[in-house]
């Protein structure tokens, strides 16, 4: 899937790209496709290539712990600045699920800006505040910069690279130098880099569109970009995700209200979810009381981490998938794991554990 992309990229020098690889992926391709890796450090030595750091395993953040927050974080910045030599400055967000919290967990971890729905942006309500310029964010006296993506055209090969290039022409042209954002899913590749038998790809035939038009467009990474634009302009963006991060569009109508709906409202909708989030907290208190072995709380940690995989916390329109199913029993077995790992070998006591388990202000026994 991903070598029309990189072909393309390496061909065209001109196109900028920031690229996000998760932990998973980034060891898998390390030793299945080593060279994969040999060609994005080229790219990265000539400028033309970035890459964004984030959750080892995908999470959505706002779920998880402070420690995990910064302990996922900081695992992925370890792996990228081993394999490239440099640490990510920038953050890619998934779903753009959002708290205001994680400025500080993400400051500690040296990341200084990450993409965020545009749509979250532009209904702040702050004045000035369109979704079209880089903003900067603060809580408890540390900032963040959020940069506007745009995931109206995350599917961008159902657009013609002509009309995307009269979108992007004539975008809020009233409203002077505007920053638009476009990060595809990764099952477009294959339609936007493959070039048909005896002709171009979607990519080059934009590029050569963008040529050909004499357009004032800039095609740059977010670092360059930030460079050269320093926000101006200060918002405070309340708990919110992406509109568009669910199975199908909203109505316009709507956007703005799901804009605003903190992605922990999958937990709410699902039993299930919420029980898997429960386990998930309740291992957490069990590995933070852990004493005196490093080596085994970092090992329960790991499995932790595992099993706080973005996907798995998420059910499109109330279906429970076999996929869905499939990523819960992987998460229980992680956690299972970890819970394992914080008892001591040989030594068994019965007993009964009076906690309120899955949050409802009920106390259960375990």
């Amino acid at each position: 899937m991903y070598k029309p992309l990189l072909s393309s990229l390496y061909t065209s020098q001109e196109l900028s790209f920031a690229l996000f690889m998760s932990g998973p992926f980034l060891d898998w391709i390390e030793h299945a496709h080593p060279e994969f890796l040999m060609i994005v450090e080229e790219m990265i030595s000539r400028k033309q290539l970035e890459v964004l750091g984030g959750g080892f395993y995908t999470p959505y953040f706002p779920v998880l712990p402070p420690a995990d927050r910064v302990g996922q974080t900081e695992k992925l910045t370890t792996a990228l600045r081993k394999q490239f030599g440099k640490r990510p400055r920038g953050l890619w967000l998934p779903g753009s699920a959002w708290d205001p919290s994680l400025i500080s967990s993400l400051c500690t971890c040296g990341i200084e800006y990450l993409l965020m729905d545009k749509v979250m942006l532009e209904t702040s309500g702050f004045p000035g505040v369109n979704g079209l310029s880089p903003v900067t964010l603060e809580d408890s006296g540390k900032t963040l910069i959020a940069l506007p993506l745009d995931n109206r055209y995350r599917f961008l090969e159902r657009i013609s690279p002509k009309n995307f290039l009269d979108i992007l022409q004539y975008s809020d042209t009233d409203k002077g130098e505007v920053t638009i954002i476009v990060f595809f899913d990764q099952t477009s590749i294959p339609a936007l880099f493959t070039a048909p038998e005896g002709n171009s790809s979607w990519m080059e035939r934009f590029l050569a569109s963008l040529s050909r038009s004499g357009v004032q467009i800039e095609l740059t990474t977010p670092a360059r970009l930030l460079k050269t634009r320093t926000p101006n302009l200060r918002a405070c963006i309340s708990s919110g995700m992406s509109p568009y991060d669910y199975e199908d569009n909203p109505a316009p109508d709507d956007i703005r209200i799901l804009a605003r709906t903190s992605v922990k409202q999958y937990l709410i909708n699902s039993e299930n979810i919420m029980r898997l989030y429960a386990k998930m907290m309740y291992v957490n208190i069990l590995v933070n009381q852990l004493r005196g072995d490093k080596a085994r709380k970092k090992t329960a940690r790991e499995e932790i981490w595992q099993a706080q995989y973005g996907e798995t916390y998420r059910i499109q329109e109330g279906f429970d998938t076999p996929e869905s199913r499939s990523l819960r029993t992987l998460a229980y077995k992680n956690l299972l794991m970890a819970e394992k790992t914080t008892r001591i070998r040989g030594v068994f006591s019965p007993s009964i554990v009076c906690t309120d388990f899955d949050m409802d202000s009920v106390r259960e026994y375990l």
